[in-house]
């Protein structure tokens, strides 16, 4: 959403990127087709998931383990595009980029809430689990360019330089740039 989102596009848009084009990219990107983890941020969310009590029921939740600023929901089973929708919503308001002005169920004045009321910068990603909002303040960090494809944990190079940078200021700390620290 936005250059600051470090959009590639002048409109919103959405990549569908299967796994197995990711796997057969770089094979080494992906955990192995028997892991649970679908993408490799899984690594860090998974375990928060399992320790999470059986009731456990909020709709969004911050992971401790992703020192960047996000909300995360799970997805329920077979999800309806209103119930995906409504997440959408919720999350894009708990992470500030979103303001209903106290109107629920993504109505405000008695109209649908929809993309032309959302002007600040933030990526959604989504897996088969769960969906994640994460708002922006600018496109790139010290040089590195940040899509949404980062916040899953592939954070891709475009040259040698660019890969030093990364691997010298560290993964998470690139993406804490361009979103700011968790709990700010």
């Amino acid at each position: 959403s936005g250059p600051e989102a470090g959009a590639s596009q002048g409109h919103r848009h959405l990549q569908a990127i299967p796994l197995d084009t990711l796997r057969s990219y770089r094979p080494s990107l992906l955990p192995s087709p028997s892991s649970s983890h679908i993408v490799p941020i899984d690594a860090l969310i998974e375990p928060y998931l399992v320790s999470l009590p059986p009731s456990f029921s909020s709709s969004s939740f911050h992971v401790p383990s992703l020192p960047f600023r996000h909300k995360l929901s799970l997805l329920p089973p077979s999800p309806t595009s209103d119930q995906l929708h409504a997440l959408y919503l919720h999350l894009l308001k708990q992470i500030g980029v979103l303001d209903t002005g106290g109107g629920g169920g993504g109505r405000e004045g008695g109209r649908d809430v929809g993309y032309g009321d959302v002007d600040k910068a933030y990526n959604l990603v989504m897996t088969g689990k769960w969906l994640m909002a994460v708002p922006r303040s600018q496109g790139s960090y010290v040089g590195v360019d940040v899509n949404g494809m980062c916040f899953l944990g592939c954070l891709l190079s475009k040259d040698k330089e660019t890969t030093e940078e990364i691997k010298l200021v560290k993964p998470f700390n690139v993406l804490r740039g361009v979103a700011g620290p968790a709990g700010a």
